[in-house]
């Protein structure tokens, strides 16, 4: 037991010593660097599809780099790439119990570009109310 118990003492002491000091990894005039640079009106609040969300993603990536990060499994950038559709409605004649549902009441939430929907498709119909919290 004793064996045991002095092992564990040596093993957490390795660990202590061997632990970098937080205060050389961060530290607040670096931290209030990033912060100001990301909030900076030129960013325009990283809003998607802005130029502001191209500089702080251009910002990001070269502070990756100069940390000395590695890309995923090699790729060229460090951005997850994904798209977005917009989807509208081209034509809908909807019913549900026998209730013809007008268009300003339908909203359709796809992962795709374009989809097409009929009586025999597998469709999930939830009605949300105004007060429902969704």
């Amino acid at each position: 037991m004793k064996k045991v118990i002095l092992s564990f003492v040596a093993l957490v002491s390795m660990h202590v010593l061997n632990a970098q000091k937080i205060d050389k990894i961060i530290n607040a005039n670096e931290v209030e660097r990033i912060e100001k640079i990301l909030s900076a009106d030129d960013m325009q609040g990283r809003r998607t599809f802005t130029p502001g969300i191209e500089k702080a993603s251009a910002f990001i990536e070269s502070e990756f780099k100069k940390a000395g990060l590695q890309t995923f499994n090699g790729a060229k950038n460090f951005r997850q790439e994904f798209f977005m559709y917009q989807s509208t409605i081209v034509d809908a004649k909807i019913t549900a119990d026998g209730e013809t549902i007008p268009d300003s009441l339908v909203a359709c939430f796809a992962y795709q570009p374009k989809v097409s929907l009929t009586e025999k498709s597998n469709v999930q119909v939830v009605k949300m109310n105004a007060a429902d919290n969704f």
